[in-house]
Formats: structure tokens, C-alpha cells, sequence
């Protein structure tokens, strides 16, 4: 009896201190829960989302005056991007010239095309995240795991000298990657609410500090190449992924409320609190909760075929990258610092993403500037060819054009990450509560088989229009090649309505 009156003094002291959560909030406080391992929308006065715990504590405490828990968050993207960067122009030298697969742009296709299909298992892991905590962790424990094997992953990726281990350490590198990855973007979901332009804002900030570690190991791994051999850029890569796990130890995170009867599950599932839920509980009760929010799952359906048709597009940016390297002759150092250009211009689209989020542009309509953005600028790789005097374009070891690769670069990836922006937005927008981590992975894993089906795509319209080296093959036709991929990247604008029809714009 004391123990329910200090609980039900305590309990009318929150609702008094807290209306803003409301019957239900008071529900869970009575239930001795609050939402697992949520982040609460609610923040500061100046908008800073805190954890719903911090946020009880600020009530009693007079406000809440620390920075809180997004700086390891980031801190995690930003050493865990570090990672995946710093050995990608090491791993296009392997590619190219290690496993001599410049004179064969179609296996390079075919070999993206995998290991982005490994990507668009996302869904799994991110369920696995949501479902199954361990030690009544969420994220943190996945993120350490996904952090400490993708450093082990790049060691076997440093020593392939067969395709089949290519596949191997390829595969195996996404996935772990991707578990990390999938617990950080579930934690950052859980900040954005179901706010439109919070989802900008945020998605924005995220990409930037990601942007951030882009830049930061690709202006690393120059000096790098150019003391080591590509192999030992990519073993020491693993280094930073290291990092990114014992950071991510450090993430702040709610443990989540052991839910073991059948009347809590569905007790936890009626209010969207999937978390601990178990994958029964889930597939039971969650065709219920739809049923309730019909408007939610029509946005969602029409996010995910919108998302597929925008990214289904052929890009000539891998069969491009195997022209660079097959036509012309340069130091690995070289390529490092037109690296480190494209990861400029990535930093400055995402800066640019996050000012449209402060002046209000709608959702949908970034949509447009980025397709316009992609296909307008990827038209810089016609500068390159422009620039390359030559009349025999099939002709290895040439000098490179420096200033026209260096604008190329520039132009291209202000453009491809212009129109990925509203990819992210979008996903996390639509995903709902209480499976943030889930839905998020759901629309970026629809994003990813497009992205897939495209490499596949380009790797068709590659061969069909000759292009390569040998075996009767010509690089002469690549500026058609460039211009109809420029002009695929605008097709799916037609079925923008389906998206704006959902709401997605609405507060």
C-alpha cells in the first residue's frame, strides 16, 4: 500500500509537471514504463530532442540545460563513414588493376549490383534491433557488434586475390556495416518524430557529419596512398571502425521494459510499442494497428513505390569511373584527391539539404530540385570527355585532364547527393512509431533493390551500346551513354502526386 502511494503521488507529480504526455503518458508511468528505448520530440526551448528518461528527470530538476546524447550518435556515423571512406580509392585500385576488372565494366556492374543487395537486407537487421534486444539494449549492442566485425571484414577485404574472395569479404564487409549503421539510423528516426521538416532537418545534420567523416578520410587516405600500398589503406581502415564501436558503447539508450505475457504484448502493441515485443507479437498484433491508421499505411505503400521508381534509374557513374581508369594514367594519390573533391561536393549538398529544411520548402518538393540536380549536373562528366583531345578514346595511358576531372567530380556528386537527400527525409518521415528503426531500413531497403535493379540496368545498356575496352568493344559512345542516363534520372517526377496524395507534407 505505501509502495502504490508514493507511486500514484509520483504519478499525479509527472502529470502535473509534464502534461504534454498526456492520459497515455500517464498510463505507461502507471504501467512502471515509458516508451523503450524511445527518444521523446519534445526537447528543450530550443528544440533539442533528449531521451524520454532525461526529459522525466529535467521536471523535477527545473529544465534540462546539457547537450545530451546525440554527440556519440554522431560521433558513431561520422568514425564509422571514416571507415567505409578512407579505403574506397584503395579498393578501386584492387579492382581495376589487382583483378584487372577495368577492361570488363559489366562485372564491376554485376559486383555492385551484390553488394548492394546485401544492403537491402536492412529490414532484417533493423527488426532484429527493434524485436530482440540484448541485455535490454536496442541499438547500442547491435552498433558495437556491427562496428567491431566490420573492422574484421576490411582485414580479409586488404587480402583477395580470387573474384570468389572478392564476393566473400565484399559481402560479408555490407552487412556488418549495415548492422552498425542500422542501429545508429534507429536511434536518429526516434528524434524525428513524425515532423516533416524535423525528418529534414535531422536526416540533414546526420548526412552532414557523415559528409563530415567522408571528407575527412578521403583527405587522409592521399598522404596514405602515397606512403602505403592500396591493400594497407584498407587493413588500416578497420581501425576506424574500431572506433566507431567503442563509441557507440558510449551512446545513451533506455533499457527497454521485458514484456513476457500475452496481455502485455498486446497491451504494448495497442499503443505502437513494438519493442520487446518478440516476432510473434509483432505479426499477430500488427495487422490490428494498421487497421487503425489506414492513412499511415497508404502513405507508406506510396513512399515505397515512389522510392523504387526514383532510384531505378541507370547511373553512369560506375561505367564512367572504369572509362577514367582504363583511359587515362595516374598516381593512386591522384585519385584520392578527386576523392576527396566528390565528398566536397557531398558536404555542401547536405548543408544545402538542411538550409531548404530551415526556410520550410516542402518534403516533396526537394524531391524535384534533387532529380533536376542529378541529372543537370551528372552532365558534368561531359566536360572529361570534352576535355580529352584524343580522337582514339580506346587508347590506354593517356595524361588525365586534372581541371576538367577535378569540376567533373565537383558537379557529379553535388548532383547525386542532392537527390539522395530527400531519400532519407522521406523514409524517415513515413516510418512509424514505435518501429522507427524497422520502418526506416523497410524504405531504404526498397531504395537499395532499386538502386540494385539499376546497376543491373546500366550494366545492360553498357553492353548493348559496346562500351569498354577489347573484344570489339569502343569508349566512343559514352557521351550518349552520360546523356541518357541524365535524362532516365527525370522519368520518375510523373508519380510525385503519389506522394504528395499520402500527406507526407503535413505536420
Amino acid at each position: 500500500a505505501r509502495r502504490r502511494g508514493r507511486r500514484d503521488r509520483a504519478l499525479v507529480a509527472r502529470s502535473v509537471e509534464a502534461p504534454s504526455e498526456g492520459w497515455k503518458g500517464a498510463r505507461r508511468v502507471r504501467r512502471g514504463v515509458t516508451r523503450p528505448g524511445a527518444m521523446t520530440t519534445e526537447g528543450t526551448a530550443a528544440g533539442r530532442p533528449v531521451s524520454g528518461s532525461e526529459w522525466a528527470r529535467s521536471a523535477f530538476s527545473g529544465g534540462w540545460d546539457k547537450r545530451g546524447d546525440t554527440r556519440w550518435l554522431y560521433a558513431v556515423f561520422f568514425l564509422l563513414t571514416m571507415a567505409q571512406s578512407l579505403p574506397l580509392t584503395a579498393i578501386q585500385v584492387v579492382l581495376n588493376r589487382d583483378l584487372g576488372l577495368q577492361e570488363r565494366p559489366e562485372a564491376l556492374n554485376r559486383f555492385f549490383a551484390v553488394e548492394f543487395s546485401m544492403s537491402m537486407l536492412k529490414p532484417i537487421y533493423a527488426a532484429v534491433s527493434d524485436l530482440l534486444p540484448i541485455a535490454r539494449r536496442r541499438r547500442v549492442p547491435y552498433m558495437m557488434i556491427g562496428g567491431v566485425m566490420y573492422a574484421v571484414m576490411l582485414q580479409a577485404y586488404a587480402s583477395v586475390r580470387t573474384i570468389g574472395q572478392l564476393y566473400a569479404a565484399g559481402v560479408c564487409s555490407v552487412i556488418f556495416y549495415a548492422i552498425c549503421e542500422t542501429g545508429a539510423d534507429g536511434l536518429l528516426v526516434q528524434l524525428s518524430g513524425e515532423d516533416p521538416r524535423r525528418a529534414m532537418s535531422l536526416q540533414a545534420t546526420g548526412m552532414l557529419v557523415r559528409s563530415a567523416g567522408s571528407f575527412v578520410a578521403t583527405a587522409l587516405s592521399i598522404p596514405l596512398l602515397a606512403a602505403v600500398p592500396a591493400r594497407a589503406c584498407i587493413s588500416a581502415a578497420g581501425l576506424f571502425a574500431l572506433a566507431a564501436g567503442s563509441a557507440a558503447a558510449k551512446v545513451a539508450e533506455e533499457p527497454v521494459e521485458r514484456v513476457e505475457r500475452v496481455e502485455q504484448v498486446e497491451q504494448v502493441v495497442r499503443d505502437r510499442e513494438f519493442s520487446g515485443a518478440g516476432f510473434g507479437g509483432l505479426a499477430r498484433f500488427v495487422p490490428r494497428v494498421w487497421s487503425r491508421s489506414p492513412a499511415k499505411a497508404r502513405r507508406l505503400g506510396a513512399a515505397a513505390a515512389f522510392l523504387f521508381a526514383y532510384r531505378v534509374m541507370p547511373t553512369a557513374m560506375v561505367t564512367f569511373t572504369a572509362f577514367t581508369y582504363a583511359r587515362f594514367s595516374m598516381p593512386d594519390s591522384y585519385r584520392a584527391g578527386l576523392l576527396l573533391v566528390s565528398m566536397g561536393g557531398g558536404v555542401a549538398a547536405a548543408y544545402a539539404y538542411r538550409r531548404m529544411a530551415a526556410v520550410d520548402i516542402p518534403l516533396s518538393t526537394t524531391f524535384v530540385v534533387g532529380a533536376f540536380a542529378d541529372a543537370v549536373l551528372g552532365l558534368g562528366r561531359l566536360i572529361v570527355l570534352r576535355a580529352d583531345r584524343r580522337d582514339d578514346r580506346d587508347v590506354a595511358g593517356g595524361r588525365p585532364p586534372m581541371g576538367a576531372l577535378v569540376a567533373g567530380d565537383a558537379l557529379t556528386s553535388l548532383g547525386q547527393m542532392t537527390g539522395y537527400m530527400p531519400v532519407l527525409a522521406l523514409a524517415a518521415r513515413c516510418a512509424p512509431r514505435g518501429l522507427e528503426a524497422t520502418g526506416y531500413s523497410a524504405l531504404l531497403f526498397v531504395a537499395d533493390l532499386a538502386t540494385g535493379v539499376g546497376s543491373l540496368l546500366a550494366a545492360d545498356l553498357t553492353r548493348s551500346m559496346g562500351l569498354g575496352a577489347g573484344d570489339g568493344r569502343s569508349w566512343s559512345r559514352l557521351d550518349a551513354y552520360v546523356w541518357t542516363c541524365a535524362g532516365l534520372k527525370l522519368a520518375p517526377l510523373a508519380l510525385l502526386p503519389l506522394v504528395r496524395g499520402g500527406g507526407v507534407d503535413d505536420r
